[in-house]
C-alpha cells in the first residue's frame, strides 16, 4: 500500500488527460476552475486544506479537474496525537456542473510534513453532492461528502484508516469555450 495509491493517483491523472485529448468523454464544452477550502473529520483524522482546481467541463456533461493543495492535518486516536501539515493534490469527476446539484467525487494524495516523521503519507477518496449557489459563471459551490482516509504510517507509527464527513466550499468559475 506505500506505493499503491501514488501510482494509482498519477496514473488517473495521466489517464484522463490522455481521455480528454483524444475526446473520449466527449467535446471540451468549457472550463470549471474553482479556488476550494476543504474540511474533513472522521473519528481519527481531521483536515483543512486550501487549493486550486483547473476542469474541464465536455458535451456530455462529465466534468473533471486535478489541482494542488496544502493542509493542515490531525490524527487523533494517539497519545499525544499528531498535529502537522501536508503539500498534495486531488484528482476528482463529476457530472453537469451547470445543475444546482451535481454528483462528485475525488482523490487526494498528500505527503504530511511536521509530524516528526510519524506519517509517510495520507489519502483521502470521497463521494457527494456538489450544491451551486447562484447561476452566474462566477458563482459559489458547497461538496457534501463521505470520505476515507487512509494513512501511512513509519517510525513505529501504524497504518490508519478512517471514515467521516467531508465540506468542501468554493468559488467557481463555470465558463463556456
Amino acid at each position: 500500500m506505500r506505493l499503491g495509491s501514488g501510482v494509482l493517483a498519477i496514473a488517473l491523472l495521466a489517464l484522463g488527460a490522455d481521455a480528454a485529448q483524444a475526446g473520449v468523454f466527449g467535446k471540451r464544452s468549457g472550463i470549471l476552475d474553482e479556488f476550494n477550502v476543504d474540511v474533513y473529520r472522521g473519528a481519527e483524522t481531521a483536515r483543512v486544506a486550501g487549493g486550486l482546481t483547473f476542469g474541464d467541463v465536455f458535451d456530455t456533461g462529465f466534468w473533471w479537474f486535478y489541482g494542488g493543495r496544502a493542509a493542515w492535518t490531525q490524527y487523533l486516536d494517539d497519545a499525544p496525537k499528531v498535529t502537522g501539515w501536508a503539500l498534495g493534490g486531488t484528482i476528482g469527476v463529476g457530472c453537469r456542473p451547470d445543475r444546482t446539484v451535481s454528483p462528485v467525487a475525488g482523490l487526494n494524495l498528500e505527503k504530511p510534513f511536521g509530524t516528526d516523521d510519524r506519517i509517510s503519507y495520507q489519502t483521502q477518496v470521497y463521494a457527494g453532492a456538489r450544491i451551486r449557489l447562484g447561476s452566474a459563471p462566477e458563482h459559489f459551490a458547497f461538496t457534501f461528502a463521505i470520505y476515507r482516509a487512509a494513512i501511512q504510517g513509519s517510525s513505529g507509527f501504524g497504518d490508519k484508516s478512517d471514515t467521516g464527513l467531508a465540506i468542501l466550499y468554493s468559488a467557481s468559475r463555470l465558463a463556456s469555450r
